[in-house]
């Protein structure tokens, strides 16, 4: 039973199993880099991609010559990177494979996963400098950066002093009141 269809439009139907076609399929990341940085007002943006790639193994271990449709599901967060689907739908890529008898296949399916991190620079701690420690990162804004996280724990130290300062007075001075 099918859905009602518009007159243009036009639906893959999946109808039986085909017990001739073997699939696997693994994925494989890569480690991320940083793409881009912007430093405005105070405030670092990192932008940084990984590449999955999902490999689809495939086998046609019958005797006749087979074309199939791959669906690989479409991600918001995602863009493919080299591949061309033959059609892409709400929820998935499609590719097509023709498979002559005996014949097995790999499908390499890469994407690019972007994420950013912002990093509010006022506030920018030891820890935090990790993200500005790559190739990526000119060693000039490092330095600077390296700088600004040393003034910023000396300012720490200065207020501790100040408040250990200020309790040594104020007892001094509760002392001498009695």
């Amino acid at each position: 039973m099918l859905d009602y269809l518009a007159r243009s439009e036009k639906r893959l139907v999946s109808y039986g199993i085909d017990n001739d076609i073997q699939i696997a399929s693994k994925q494989q990341g890569q480690p991320e880099t940083t793409v881009r940085m912007t430093v405005a007002k105070g405030t670092a943006v990192l932008f940084m991609e990984s590449v999955l790639t999902t490999t689809y193994e495939i086998r046609n271990k019958g005797t006749k010559k087979k074309s199939l449709v791959v669906e690989h599901p479409r991600l918001n967060d995602r863009k493919l990177k080299d591949s061309k689907p033959m059609e892409t739908t709400d929820n998935f890529y499609r590719f097509t494979v023709a498979l002559n008898a005996g014949q097995a296949t790999e499908l390499p399916v890469s994407e690019v996963v972007a994420r950013q991190t912002t990093v509010a620079l006022q506030s920018l701690s030891r820890n935090q400098l990790v993200l500005f420690a790559g190739k990526e990162t000119p060693s000039s804004v490092r330095e600077k950066l390296g700088q600004s996280v040393d003034m910023q724990e000396q300012i720490v130290n200065l207020q501790t002093d100040l408040r250990t300062t200020q309790a040594t007075i104020d007892t001094t001075f509760r002392d001498q009141e009695r």
